[in-house]
């Protein structure tokens, strides 16, 4: 198609662009995420949220980062495409598939609660360990490797800069559950509700006793448009 519609949102500043396969066909969506992504030339966003009709679900969702790589999930994503069927269709339940399982979002006062299903202490593409080390500026960090539904590598520092795809974003939705799963683990944190405090703003991660994690935030709209 010559137009493609779409719409940006945000949660805590982590800004993905929509566009709702509902309503046309997004060709080619990892290097559309790479030209639309971009913030001198394009729109400009963390990354391509592309939503679509689900069998299974109130509808589907696949995540495009910036260098137009494709995410298993996004906690601040989840939370965006809630409220937006919450905006057109009046829903404050729905179900969403993604590429890590279908996940359940309950919107209440403005924000939006997600159901990010279990932490596994072990992740894809990380060292089939709980606990690893790996050397930065000539210093030893020690790592968690946890998986929240995509794989995280979680360090507690008193500095950081780095997040796979994106680079360093304002907030995580999955690695604020990432982290406050780590921390309960480790025994910095009892289980229970943890406020985890981003870049971008605060979002909220309850963990509980079997590392079940739901993360609540807010969510809200900032543009739409048509990119030529």
């Amino acid at each position: 198609m010559d137009k493609i519609r779409f719409f940006k949102m945000h949660g805590c500043g982590n800004d993905y662009i929509f566009v709702d396969e509902r309503e046309g066909k997004a060709e080619d969506p990892s290097a559309l995420a790479v030209k639309i992504c971009d913030r001198h030339f394009s729109v400009g966003g963390d990354g391509l949220v592309v939503v679509s009709p689900s069998e299974v679900a109130d509808c589907k969702m696949r995540i495009f980062n910036a260098d137009g790589g494709e995410a298993e999930t996004c906690g601040n994503a989840l939370r965006c495409v809630a409220m937006h069927i919450f905006a057109a269709e009046g829903k404050n339940s729905v179900a969403i598939e993604t590429a890590s399982g279908t996940r359940k979002a309950n919107i209440a006062s403005g924000k939006v609660s997600v159901d990010m299903g279990r932490a596994v202490f072990r992740a894809d593409n990380l060292p089939p360990v709980g606990i690893f080390a790996l050397n930065f500026a000539g210093r030893d960090l020690f790592f968690s490797a946890v998986s929240v539904g995509n794989p995280h590598a979680v360090c507690f520092v008193d500095d950081y800069g780095f997040e796979r795809g994106s680079g360093e974003t304002l907030c995580c939705g999955s690695g604020a559950c990432a982290a406050a799963a780590v921390a309960v683990r480790s025994g910095i944190k009892k289980p229970g509700k943890i406020a985890v405090e981003c870049a971008g703003g605060k979002v909220g991660v309850e963990v509980k006793p079997d590392f079940s994690l739901i993360l609540t935030g807010p969510a809200e709209y900032a543009v739409k448009g048509e990119l030529l």
